[in-house]
């Protein structure tokens, strides 16, 4: 512990000797704590920000992993079977929802317009612990084939499409050339 102390008191000394290079010192110090702090809050709010869900810390993604097939990114969606399975077992998971990450036209009216959206599974909302600010969301019945096809808008495209009309729902509109 003394040689510490005999070390600092040097250091000291040396740095009163040079005042120059002291501010230099002092400055570059000063400079790149200020530049990690500046860069950590960034990386804080934009990439550690906790998702703006109930209970995020419980939703993980799960993928399928498909090896030496010559796709470039292994990590792929897994298959409706075994999404199926993992519904039907829920050993891991308290709930289980599917979505495909997709592009669709829409047409209100007469004026058509390119979005992006999703095919969700009926538990999407129930899972990350969401509702829909108007109307209802989807039923489970409404997952199985050749049943009347249901929307729910995003809040940005029920304000720009629909102009926040609250007499949207029910209405018909076509997605992809279908009604």
């Amino acid at each position: 512990m003394e040689t510490l102390l005999t070390d600092i008191r040097h250091g000291c000394r040396l740095l009163l000797r040079n005042p120059a290079f002291t501010i230099v010192v002092i400055l570059a110090l000063a400079l790149g704590i200020g530049a990690n702090t500046a860069v950590f809050s960034v990386m804080n709010a934009v990439l550690f920000k906790p998702l703006p869900y109930s209970n995020p810390d419980h939703i993980v993604s799960v993928a399928g992993r498909f090896t030496g097939i010559g796709i470039p990114d292994d990590r792929n969606a897994i298959s409706p079977p075994e999404f199926l399975d993992l519904r039907r077992f829920p050993t891991a998971f308290s709930d289980v929802s599917a979505m495909q990450a997709t592009s669709y036209n829409i047409r209100v009216g007469d004026i058509p317009e390119r979005i992006s959206g999703a095919v969700v599974s009926a538990s999407f909302f129930r899972v990350f612990g969401t509702d829909a600010y108007l109307g209802r969301t989807f039923a489970a019945e409404e997952e199985q084939q050749g049943r009347d096809s249901v929307a729910v808008l995003g809040y940005t495209l029920w304000q720009r499409v629909f102009q926040s009309d609250r007499n949207v729902i029910g209405r018909s509109m076509e997605i992809s050339g279908r009604s």
